[in-house]
């Protein structure tokens, strides 16, 4: 999702590595377990908010990069 520029919505919990790959309001939310916070994470990235995160993503999850970085883990 992040390498579309997909913003996520992620759960703030001890167990959940996603939540390391989100920077807060830049490409994704990260929110308490509350079906309101949830909701209104993803009403502010429907409603226009996408567009920054397709920025971010764009220029760090590019999937030319992506694959680069997965090259140096093998190597």
């Amino acid at each position: 999702a992040l390498a579309c520029g997909t913003p996520v919505v992620t759960i703030d919990a001890d167990a959940n590595a996603a939540k390391d790959l989100i920077i807060d309001n830049v490409n994704g939310s990260i929110v308490s377990l509350d079906k309101y916070a949830i909701a209104s994470a993803i009403e502010m990235w429907t409603s226009g908010s996408a567009k920054k995160s397709i920025k971010f993503a764009t220029s760090k999850f590019d999937w030319a990069n992506v694959a680069q970085a997965q090259v140096g883990v093998y190597r």
